[in-house]
């Protein structure tokens, strides 16, 4: 029986919610909890009695766990990401890895001198039905690619009553506004699914209807290009909502909704645990809607399923192997964000590289 993984997590807001995959997996032992929030540090510890507890971040440092989740706000992950790889930890960080690129470089170089892994976690890439896209994509159902649009947004500091205070609320935590915080959903998603990097960007980004709550922007909207040509068109937002990821190519195309509702055509059937193209009552090559308990798989993920992203790093780590979500590429994805602000704030074409080099 394989050894299991000793992880400690840190920031028990976000992560509070995806604890049960670390205690109840036979790969990983939730050996510690961390929060500077004491109350909030109780509540969870509560749940998870099997665990020790500490508002100390020298106790995670000098702890037993191999493995650290970092999973606090944005402009924490820097410090706490570099201190746990100089301690001989492994870390996988929650999205975006930092507010800016220079942090993100920071990160990669401190992994790189440790010997230790840096990840980052994307759940979408843990949703099976995305997984099932992206097989489709690879084996050429939906021809050559042609253009991209992703949207994420919702109307939480629109609604909520002002509070400056909050972390979210100052774009130098954030690394910016809607886009840097919602937006990389998607545009880590789509270079993913289709194996392709976005190459240049231009846009626009204003802060419209959230002034009293937040100093980023609140809609962000823009243009790019793969590397492979494809064109993209990118939205995010505090002040509306829907969410939408839509690929579309030469011999098919997919279109998922904010609530997981699939459209989807390809060129020939596809049929894995989880998708059956197309269905019994049409025919390869005409459009089909997916509903119900197919659609549910976007947001559902089963206790076995082996792409669980937590799990996933604590079983690359413990092996040996690469993160399945390396550090590099959460350098990149903040790189293309920062690219569409400079973007916005020059009125030009921006190439990613430029924040690269």
């Amino acid at each position: 029986m394989s050894r299991r993984v000793k992880v400690a997590v840190t920031g028990l807001g976000v992560s509070r919610s995806m604890l049960h995959w670390y205690r109840d997996s036979a790969d990983t032992e939730l050996a510690l909890l961390h929060d500077v929030d004491e109350a909030r540090l109780r509540e969870v510890a509560a749940k998870f009695p099997e665990a020790r507890a500490t508002s100390d971040w020298d106790e995670v440092l000098a702890g037993d766990a191999e493995m650290v989740d970092v999973s606090t706000p944005n402009h924490i992950h820097p410090r706490q990401a570099i201190s746990a790889l100089e301690a001989g930890k492994h870390v996988l960080c929650q999205k975006p890895m930092a507010p800016t690129v220079a942090d993100c470089r920071s990160m990669c170089d401190a992994a790189r001198r440790a010997g230790k892994t840096l990840g980052m976690l994307m759940v979408m890439h843990g949703v099976p039905l995305y997984r099932s896209l992206k097989a489709m994509y690879e084996k050429g159902l939906f021809g050559k690619i042609a253009s991209v649009h992703i949207r994420n947004a919702h109307r939480g500091p629109l609604t909520k009553r002002a509070d400056k205070n909050h972390w979210r609320a100052k774009a130098e935590n954030v690394g910016g506004g809607s886009f840097m915080q919602l937006g990389v959903h998607n545009l880590n998603l789509v270079q993913w699914l289709l194996n392709d990097e976005i190459v240049r960007v231009c846009g626009f980004a204003d802060n419209l209807h959230c002034r009293h709550s937040l100093d980023g922007e609140d809609v962000a909207a823009g243009a790019g290009e793969f590397r492979g040509g494809a064109k993209l068109t990118m939205q995010s937002g505090y002040s509306s909502i829907g969410n939408m990821t839509a690929v579309y190519g030469t011999e098919g195309h997919f279109v998922m909704s904010r609530d997981g509702d699939l459209t989807l055509e390809a060129n020939a059937p596809f049929e894995d645990e989880i998708l059956s193209y197309p269905g019994p009552d049409a025919r390869p090559g005409e459009a089909v809607s997916i509903r119900g308990e197919a659609s549910k798989q976007r947001t559902q993920t089963p206790a076995d399923y082996p792409h669980v992203q937590q799990l996933a790093f604590a079983r690359a780590v413990r092996d040996g192997r690469p993160a399945p979500v390396p550090g590099e590429v959460g350098l990149r994805d903040v790189a293309i964000i920062q690219a569409l602000y400079r973007a916005a704030a020059e009125k030009r074409y921006v190439e990613v590289d430029e924040l690269l080099r």
